[in-house]
């Protein structure tokens, strides 16, 4: 027992020694801090530069990526998919892969199959329904708006552990046929719209024309379990043909599962019965083989939510994170350099306390400790940017409709910390076993050695500085281009004053010629509007990424068949969106349900279906109508699905001889600024039925702008870093420059005292400067080549081998050099030869 006691002891007096060892090594590194206020500053603020911007953009990542959700047990989440082949007959809302192959796989079932689930599937494992209510109309107080919401199975809230703070949740009960309708409302969607009132509880609203009774609200940090979505409201799924009228078909599937699969069940067991319950559940006239038995359910880690919309992010926020971990390298390197170049001039006082006995463990020590000073002092300084910047950061990468939880939690607290040890290691490893070389006869013999510029490794950091500054220089000029390629596409109608809005008189219960009346007579209104040109309407939106396309179209007189896109439109469309006639007519008053079915096509589809012939007059049989459309007119190309994509063939169809116009996207010309008429529009509509919100409210030149977003994004952030990196090689140049000239000023002195010229002295400076350039071009080209291959795919329009952007990235880099040499390249061509001869 006493000799554990000595042991423990020893631990403990040993582990005092340290701690006040390591308070005394601070406290050092403070007054030599002070000592050195310029070294301190531009040390600080450049790690601070990169610590902010690699914090900003972790956090994003982290709520993005990483955070699961805030709900209990998320590891347990799974999402419930299937795979298989030989279906016909059956629609699904959802997501799917594989599609052009046999196999598919998809997230999408029954309402059926659902219920076969749940009341089938082992005790031990809870089966969680849920079905997206997109673009939901909700009428409260005779206010109209938009709204997502999901529909959710009884158990949902209780199985995930969510309460509420207001009212109550959805519970079994009311997932019953014949229960009263209750709603649930977020707490952002409940801030937003109902003011945070407190007496929200037994209000009724109405859903897509069904009135529900607020039940509750839930707490501020659910947001939801769809990724990067939050959804405004829950309804149970037992409204399923109240809400999604006609998907509650054994044919159209749209009710998604999640499964809580306890860690002591085996998932395969699971999904092996489930596969069983699976193949009962499908209707034999939905199968190409009654007897076929081939589908089978697979499940996917559903922990940080569902629907995987975050794999669309994976990469561009890989790319961004290694852009700020290069500047983070960048500004570690910086600060290694000028440490260097300080701890020259220290090399007498080193030698000094070396030759009284000093360890060189304990130099190393003292020099990892002064930049562990450093670096905590730039992580406060970038904890404080990446808190401004972070919030900037995802309104540029996220649309409005995305939602990420940017919090601070334990990951990015971790990270921070890593990345202060990181920099710790980086910026003070090589200072520190530079002066654990530290010889103290050779210093104490000659004074004179107290500044010797040579420091072949500080020019070895700086020319690595230059070539990473040359990489993201490249990356960043390839971004550029590529958006000012994107923004001088031509897209073939006209932009300016076009305000684009989103009505939907479907979920307000109008129907076949009544709907397509409700439009017509919208169109009609606003266009006696003061201010209003013209106006018209279509099913899709114009670069918004979604278009109706159709397959196998066959071509007259041949046996050859083609793709087309194709737009079903009301009201004066082509002057609407100044689309040029090139032949024959537009579509006329004439024109009715009753008349021959007649057609618009653009020139690529007369190109491809009619290459010698005139299209005008000519047929064609589209199979999603089973009619024979005649063409009468020929209209220019335009943009339709997305500013990328080329030109493909188009058909465009009238709304009055199709009615298809279901969920309605209006084109408004305005003779002055769009949005100065939105309140006009919105007593308009309202005075026709107040039920029917507009939404999307937007112009053509935003939606043009948020169609290339991404390239936007990455090429402000790619100038962005870009100055950010050139600002350190100014930095670390300059330093490394400045203190040779302060080192060498004795030198200087006996040069000009000799009758050297002031371009004598300067010259040689700036020719350093160029040759530690040089070096780092040399460094940075090839792996610069070799890492632009990454990028290719987020690039439009140019090579990632672009000679125009490398050769500017050179000229900047080098003109930036020069600039950051001059000033002590001049400082040394002023040096007075007297004042130097005094110098030591």
């Amino acid at each position: 027992m006493n000799n554990l006691w000595q042991d423990h002891k020893a631990i403990c007096t040993n582990m005092g020694l340290s701690i006040m060892t390591f308070i005394r090594n601070i406290k050092y590194s403070v007054r030599q801090l002070c000592k050195f206020p310029v070294f301190t500053i531009v040390a600080v603020l450049s790690l601070g530069l990169a610590i902010g911007a690699n914090t900003a953009v972790f956090s994003v990542v982290n709520g993005c990526l990483l955070k699961r959700l805030p709900v209990r047990n998320a590891h347990e989440l799974r999402e419930v998919n299937w795979t298989g082949s030989g279906f016909r007959n059956i629609q699904t809302n959802g997501r799917s892969s594989g599609e052009g192959t046999d196999v598919l796989i998809s997230d999408a079932f029954s309402y059926d199959t659902y219920l076969q689930f749940r009341d089938n599937c082992q005790e031990s494992v809870e089966i969680l329904a849920l079905a997206r209510l997109r673009s939901t109309s909700v009428v409260s107080d005779n206010e109209a708006w938009m709204a997502n919401g999901l529909m959710v199975s009884g158990n949902f809230f209780s199985d995930l552990g969510v309460s509420s703070v207001l009212g109550r949740t959805l519970s079994e009960t009311d997932d019953k046929p014949g229960a009263e309708p209750v709603a649930v409302l977020s707490y952002a969607f409940w801030q937003k719209r109902f003011d945070s009132n407190p007496q929200v509880q037994g209000k009724t609203i109405t859903l897509n024309g069904e009135s529900y009774v607020i039940a509750g609200v839930l707490p501020r940090d659910f947001h939801g379990v769809m990724s990067l979505d939050n959804t405004e409201f829950y309804v149970p799924i037992a409204s399923y043909s109240c809400l999604l009228k006609g998907w509650e078909q054994s044919s159209k599937w749209g009710t998604h599962m999640l499964a809580r699969v306890p860690p002591s069940v085996e998932e395969t067991q699971i999904c092996a019965g489930l596969s069983v319950l699976f193949n009962q559940s499908i209707q034999p006239e939905a199968l190409l083989d009654p007897d076929s038995s081939t589908h089978k359910i697979i499940m996917k880690d559903a922990s940080r939510g569902y629907g995987g919309a975050q794999n669309s992010y994976i990469k561009p926020l890989s790319i961004l994170m290694a852009i700020v971990a290069i500047i983070l390298v960048a500004a570690c390197t910086n600060v290694a350099g000028l440490s260097l170049a300080r701890d020259a001039s220290r090399r007498h006082e080193r030698a000094v306390r070396t030759a009284l006995g000093a360890r060189r463990w304990h130099l190393i020590q003292q020099s990892l400790v002064e930049t562990f000073v450093i670096a905590l002092l730039g992580a406060l300084v970038g904890w404080v940017l990446a808190s401004w910047s972070k919030a900037t950061l995802s309104r540029l990468l996220l649309t409005e409709d995305i939602f990420v939880d940017l919090r601070i939690d334990s990951m990015v607290w971790l990270f921070s910390f890593a990345v202060i040890l990181s920099i710790t290691l980086l910026s003070g490893l090589l200072p520190a076993l530079q002066a654990a070389r530290t010889n103290p006869m050779n210093s104490l013999k000659d004074r004179s050695m107290l500044g010797s510029p040579r420091s072949r490794l500080g020019r070895v950091l700086v020319s690595i500085q230059a070539g990473l500054c040359l990489l993201i220089l490249v990356g960043a000029g390839l971004f550029v281009r590529t958006l000012l390629i994107l923004e001088r596409i031509d897209t073939g109608f006209n932009a300016n004053n076009l305000l684009v809005f989103q009505l939907d008189a479907y979920q307000a219960g109008y129907r076949g010629e009544t709907l397509q009346d409700y439009y017509e007579q919208v169109c009609q209104e606003i266009q006696t509007l003061p201010g209003v040109h013209s106006a018209a309407c279509s099913d899709i939106q114009l670069l918004g990424g979604w278009a109706n396309s159709q397959g196998n179209v066959k071509i007259p007189n041949s046996s050859r068949t083609m793709n087309i896109l194709w737009l079903t439109v009301g009201g004066d469309y082509l002057s609407t969106l100044s689309i040029p006639l090139k032949s024959g007519r537009t579509f006329s008053p004439t024109d009715t349900e009753s008349s021959d079915k007649v057609i618009l096509v653009n020139e690529a589809l007369a190109r491809t279906a009619f290459p010698t012939t005139d299209p005008i007059g000519q047929t064609l049989q589209l199979g999603f109508y089973s009619n024979q459309y005649r063409i009468v007119g020929v209209i220019g190309d335009f943009k339709y699905r997305n500013i990328k994509s080329d030109t493909e063939p188009l058909a465009i169809f009238l709304n009055k001889q199709n009615q298809q116009l279901y969920r309605t996207y209006y084109f408004v010309r305005t003779q002055s600024r769009p949005f100065s008429l939105v309140p006009a529009i919105r007593q308009t509509i309202a005075s026709i039925d107040s039920r029917i919100p507009m939404a999307q409210v937007k112009t053509q030149e935003i939606q043009i702008a948020e169609s290339i977003a991404s390239e936007r994004l990455f090429a402000l952030l790619g100038a962005g870093l870009a100055v950010m990196a050139v600002i350190l090689v100014c930095i670390g140049l300059y330093g490394l420059m400045s203190h040779h000239v302060t080192s060498r000023t004795n030198e200087i002195g006996i040069r000009m005292a000799l009758g050297a010229s002031p371009k004598d002295v300067g010259w040689p400076v700036l020719r350093e400067a160029l040759l530690l350039a040089v070096s780092g071009i040399v460094f940075g080209i090839p792996v610069a080549l070799g890492v632009v291959r990454l990028i290719q795919s987020l690039l439009f329009g140019i090579s990632p081998y672009d000679p125009v952007t490398l050769i500017s990235a050179v000229i900047l880099l080098v003109a930036v050099t020069m600039v950051a040499a001059w000033v002590p390249a001049r400082r040394a061509a002023k040096v007075d030869p007297l004042t130097a001869l005094r110098y030591e």
